[in-house]
């Protein structure tokens, strides 16, 4: 999964970890990860309200606050 959001890109996969990325640096770790799924990230949406909204295969949808 991935989505855009204000110049980061955020990603999400089968480790359960979503990770923030700073479009144009070439880092290998991501600027932020963000925790507290226990199974696959399936789905992820940024809102307009500065949130990141994702849902997983553990049958959770987690509301993470974003101020980058």
């Amino acid at each position: 999964m991935m989505a855009l959001f204000a110049g980061y890109i955020v990603t999400g996969g089968q480790d359960s970890v979503i990770n923030i990325w700073e479009i144009g640096h070439h880092r290998e770790e991501p600027l932020y990860s963000l925790l507290g799924h226990s199974d696959n990230v399936c789905a992820l949406h940024v809102g307009g309200n500065d949130s990141i909204i994702s849902g997983s295969w553990d049958k959770c949808a987690l509301l993470f606050p974003v101020r980058l």
